[in-house]
Formats: C-alpha cells, sequence, structure tokens
C-alpha cells in the first residue's frame, strides 16, 4: 500500500519535472526562432 502510494507519488513527480523541462525547452526554442527572425 505504502510503496503504491510512492510509485504514484514519484510518477506524479516526473510527469511534473517532464513538464516544467518540456517547457524550459519550449521557451528556449522560441527564443531561438525569435532571435533568428529578428536578425
Amino acid at each position: 500500500m505504502i510503496i503504491h502510494i510512492y510509485a504514484k507519488v514519484s510518477n506524479n513527480m516526473l510527469s511534473i519535472l517532464g513538464m516544467r523541462i518540456g517547457a524550459r525547452l519550449f521557451g528556449l526554442f522560441l527564443k531561438m526562432a525569435l532571435d533568428m527572425d529578428a536578425e
């Protein structure tokens, strides 16, 4: 039971972490695209 809860929590943390990393990468990509567009 405890292991099940732990797995669920760690899974949620991983998905949140993945979303944050994805958003950061997307932001970097967007910034690069805008910089290239400005030149």
